[in-house]
């Protein structure tokens, strides 16, 4: 079982790896887009 103690910090595992980007293709212009959310850090999605 792993504990933490109230205000360490635990250390960042994504900075040592690489980001791959979300392609999505684009109907309209028959090609793979590179995926950019209109607000950094925030995703919404129509179904």
């Amino acid at each position: 079982m792993l504990s933490v103690k109230r205000g360490s910090k635990q250390p960042d595992k994504t900075k040592d790896k690489m980001l791959m980007p979300i392609r999505i293709y684009n109907t309209l212009g028959r090609k793979k887009e590179e995926f950019v959310p209109v607000q950094p850090g925030k995703v919404g999605m129509y179904v």
